[in-house]
């Protein structure tokens, strides 16, 4: 039997020289009995002396050389060297059983805890930290949090060294694994130390935030791209950084229906739903999102960009008309007349004591000239007038023929779609038509004399397919009887 003054370190199981299990010294749990070395020394020699039983050789680990080195020369070259060596054993002991319980290869390995925890811990705070994450993820429960992840680990530190300084290093890189993975209020205490500002936020505790189910906020936060979509964690452990995510939490708190939209601008839900509809207002998120879609803040955001300068309008007065009204007025877009008056081009009057959409006014004349003019190219119908083809829609059959061409324009004015000929489509025209009008007035020959010489020269009007398309010729037919005409005239 031997005994030595280091081997009464909790944590010492083994003797390095004879590779031999040691026996506990200490096995009653009354204090005072325990306390009492004398006896309890004289118990265990007896217990020894009629029991001796040499086992066989116990596989010594890198941690039972290191602890056995250090304590009886003092000597230390790995990474826990600066931690007082009772701090150092616990922290291997109990992060080793913390890896054991969550790794199942390490499990079974058959290596004591001890010596899974040391040879995280001796290679310093990079290695430890990476362990303490690896524990974090394996609690991914929806009920988890940092007492399932570290366990015992996480008791002694919080509890039972709560008062030990010699401990502060390992809180603090354990602190720093637990704000990196679970969301933490400001004001919360962890580890003994109260936390500023939150790091992360859950989608639940988002969802708190934002007044939201949890549901319907994922939802808004994968649209934000916040979160992925492929994200299969629950909300509690669903975890993304607070701090760039703000903006989007606080203007999905400020998310309502388009009632209280309209409300707050001062119109009905229909005129409202026409300012959004020309893009004046735009939808947060889609309404598969949530039915809440609009920001109340955009209201506020309107108001100001329209009343910058504006003078106050004591009465109603005929001049200054709302701003909605004179755009229809003018046919344009109200989202046309906004962005004027964002531009300083039309002069805004506000009706005094009233904040709405309504009271903003504006004069009709400066609105009818924000109208742009029509094409500058006659229409369809009007260039058949122009040639004498404005009956019968024959100008319309031509080009539904494909026999001329046009253009499909805008007309502001009349906020419609035209058919408009260019100078180009009237160029192909005359190029490869005539008619009767066009004809009287090269020759100064009355329609009906014309029409006798055409038909006496045998030149009939322009068909095609079975299709008639009334006094019109091909330029051709016409120019061969050209001299024929010259020589009756000369008659």
């Amino acid at each position: 039997m031997a005994m030595q003054g280091h081997w009464q370190l909790r944590y010492v199981e083994v003797c390095v020289q004879h590779r031999q299990p040691l026996e506990p010294l200490w096995k009653i749990a009354a204090p005072l009995a325990r306390n009492d070395y004398a006896s309890q020394l004289q118990r265990l020699a007896n217990e020894l002396m009629s029991n001796v039983q040499v086992q066989s050789d116990q596989n010594l680990t890198d941690y039972d050389r290191w602890l056995d080195k250090r304590l009886s020369t003092g000597v230390d070259e790995t990474q826990l060297s600066s931690f007082d060596i009772d701090t150092a054993a616990t922290f291997c002991n109990l992060l080793g059983a913390e890896v054991i319980r969550t790794n199942p290869e390490v499990a079974t390995s058959g290596a004591p805890s001890r010596a899974i925890g040391f040879d995280i811990a001796r290679r310093g705070p990079r290695e430890v930290t990476q362990a303490l994450k690896e524990l974090a993820l394996d609690a991914s429960g929806p009920q988890d949090g940092m007492r399932r992840a570290f366990g015992h680990l996480h008791r002694w530190l919080a509890h039972d060294a709560a008062q030990d300084p010699r401990c502060d290093p390992y809180r603090d890189l354990l602190r720093e694994v637990i704000l990196d993975t679970f969301e933490m209020p400001a004001s919360a205490v962890i580890l003994g130390k109260e936390i500023k500002k939150r790091r992360l936020h859950s989608v639940f505790s988002a969802s708190a935030e934002m007044g939201r189910s949890p549901a319907v906020t994922r939802r808004y936060l994968e649209h934000a791209g916040i979160i992925s979509k492929d994200d299969t964690r629950p909300h509690k452990r669903l975890t993304f950084e607070a701090e760039s995510a703000a903006p989007a939490l606080s203007r999905g708190k400020r998310l309502v229906m388009a009632k209280e939209m309209a409300k707050r601008l001062g119109t009905s839900t229909e005129q409202f739903e026409t300012l959004a509809g020309q893009g004046v207002f735009v939808p947060v998120c889609p309404l598969s999102i949530s039915k809440f879609q609009w920001d109340v803040e955009d209201v506020e955001k309107l108001f100001a960009s329209l009343t910058i300068g504006a003078t106050s309008l004591m009465v109603e007065d005929e001049n200054w008309q709302p701003l909605g009204a004179a755009a229809r007025r003018a046919r344009i877009d109200v989202s046309e007349a906004i962005d004027a008056i964002r531009n300083r081009k039309l002069e805004v009057r506000v009706l005094e004591g009233e904040r709405s959409y309504s009271a903003i006014r504006v004069r009709q004349d400066d609105m009818n000239e924000l109208c742009p003019g029509r094409p500058a190219h006659p229409t369809l119908s009007e260039f058949g007038e122009m040639v004498g083809l404005q009956k019968n829609g024959m100008m319309n059959a031509l080009f539904e023929g494909g026999h001329i061409s046009a253009e499909r324009l805008l007309n502001p004015a009349t906020r419609r779609f035209g058919l408009y000929m260019n100078k180009e489509d009237q160029a192909k025209f005359h190029a490869r038509f005539t008619t009767l009008k066009l004809l009287s007035l090269g020759t100064g020959l009355e329609s009906r004399e014309l029409v006798e010489r055409i038909r006496s020269a045998g030149v009939r009007q322009f068909r095609q397919g079975g299709m008639e398309f009334g006094k019109v010729y091909l330029l051709q037919d016409i120019q061969r009887i050209e001299l024929d005409i010259d020589a009756l005239d000369r008659a």
